[in-house]
Parts: C-alpha cells; structure tokens; sequence
C-alpha cells in the first residue's frame, strides 16, 4: 500500500507543478510579456477591434455621403435664426419679448 500512496502523491505533485505552470503562461500572455504562437487564443476586444479597423464601411458610406452633395464650394453654415425660422420657436419660448420689470420712470 505504501508504493500506492507514494504514486499518487507523486502525481499530486506533478499536476499542481503543471497547474503552476498554465497559470504563469497565462498570466505571461495576458500581460503581453508573451505572444501566444499558436494564434488559436485571442482578446475578444482586440478581436472586435481589429474587424472594425479591416472594414472600409464608414470610408465607403462618407464616400458615398460626399457624392450625394450638390458640386460647388464650401456650404454655408445654418445660423440660429434661419433654425429658428425653420424650426418654429423653441418650447417654453415667446412671441413678443416682455419688459423685465417696470420702473417708476416708465409709468
């Protein structure tokens, strides 16, 4: 019985020393110490990133936005009374303009 005991304790040890050694090569490639070889493992984030910066859809659509404009020069900017008149008075706004407070000399 006693070499049974000695042969799971030895393969107690080995599978914490192996478990050790995982958790380090995990650590190793999470900090970016590593770079991982296989390629199979990679940040879902950099993932994510790395197919939003491959796409050309915004370059395509701002292309396609672009043609759309009429030709010609640079366009105006739209003031805050030609929005106004577009838009109708803001909520809360009114038509005539009221005194703030009347004083003795205007009586």
């Amino acid at each position: 019985m006693g070499d049974v005991g000695l042969a799971m304790q030895r393969a107690e040890d080995k599978t914490a020393q192996l478990q050790a050694r995982a958790g380090a090569i995990d650590e190793l490639l999470a900090s970016g110490a590593l770079d991982d070889a296989s390629g199979a493992a990679q940040d879902p984030i950099q993932s994510e990133l790395d197919a939003m910066s491959s796409g050309s859809d915004v370059e395509l659509e701002m292309a396609r936005l672009r043609a759309a404009l009429p030709a010609g020069g640079p366009h105006p900017a739209i003031t805050a009374s030609e929005q106004d008149a577009a838009t109708g008075p803001g909520p809360g706004a009114t038509t005539a303009a009221a005194p703030a407070h009347e004083t003795k000399e205007d009586r």
